[in-house]
């Protein structure tokens, strides 16, 4: 009778065979991960939940829906605002993006914004404006999603700067966003009663209101003689053009230029700084040589 040669050696060969198979089909039977779901939405806030950072929604002929949002979209919007955005409908429901969809403040936004395209084109490389200039005319939206335009600043002393939120370089856009922020305190405190800030964001795709409000809040900054300001990519493109701000995209940031901006109760640009690195006390006394408009 004749025997199989090395019988423990054929047993764990077959052994491992076993466990090999049994391991495919558990690799088999689990499910893929599947990527979030998304979509283009718009439609009209009936509630606002500020403290779970939630609205309930709908879309037009769509039964109402909770959303998730960022917290900072939950302190700008309100019941019965008109919105839109992107909707994640995977693992569940999350409303990003946000933006005012007014159709009547939109048709505004759009109407101005295509002036500003023409002015832009037609400057051509004398798109620049330099100080003894007046600012350009544009549009766009602030921390709290209202529409604003150089207009509203007249008969006031501004002054406007250029940041982005994402900005991570703590001696460029953090630091000059806390000097406007004493900026603001100093010129209470030397009865600059008409002092108007504006900021205006290098990364608009990003840069939403809620994303803007929050920005503000979090720093403890008060808004009300300070705006934050973004809009359409395209037009802000074209205020950075005219204002001379340069910004190129590089390794997932931006890279960009800076400038903060003095300008008069009649819209001219009356000093300029280029750079991050200006004082408080170099733009207390630049405003004070500017007459208030009574």
């Amino acid at each position: 009778m004749r025997t199989q040669p090395y019988p423990k050696l054929q047993k764990l060969i077959a052994l491992s065979a076993i466990i090999f198979l049994l391991s495919g089909c558990t690799q088999d039977a689990t499910p893929e991960p599947t990527e979030p779901q998304s979509n283009a939405w718009s439609g009209q806030v009936l509630e606002v939940n500020p403290e779970t950072s939630t609205f309930k929604v709908r879309a037009k002929d769509s039964e109402a829906i909770e959303v998730e949002v960022f917290q900072g979209d939950a302190m700008v919007y309100k019941r019965g605002d008109y919105i839109r955005g992107t909707l994640q409908t995977s693992p569940h429901y999350r409303l990003e993006s946000i933006w005012p969809a007014n159709p009547i403040t939109e048709r505004i936004l759009k109407d101005r914004n295509e002036q500003l395209r023409r002015d832009t084109v037609a400057r051509g490389l004398k798109a620049f404006r330099g100080v003894g200039e007046y600012t350009p005319l544009f549009a766009l939206y602030n921390q709290d999603a209202a529409l604003m335009t150089p207009e509203r600043w007249r008969g006031r002393r501004v002054v406007l700067n250029f940041v982005f939120t994402r900005c991570t370089i703590p001696t460029m856009c953090p630091a000059s966003t806390a000097r406007m922020a004493r900026l603001q305190r100093e010129a209470k405190k030397e009865g600059l009663s008409d002092l108007q800030l504006a900021t205006i964001t290098f990364d608009p795709q990003h840069d939403t209101p809620g994303i803007l409000k929050y920005y503000a809040v979090s720093r403890g900054i008060d808004n009300t003689n300070y705006d934050f300001l973004t809009g359409p990519h395209s037009t802000v493109q074209d205020v950075l053009k005219q204002f001379g701000i340069l910004v190129q995209p590089e390794d997932g940031t931006l890279d960009h230029t800076m400038a903060t901006l003095i300008i008069d109760g009649q819209g001219k640009i009356r000093y300029r700084k280029d750079g991050s690195r200006w004082s408080v006390e170099e733009f207390i006394d630049q405003l004070k040589k500017i007459e208030p408009i009574s």
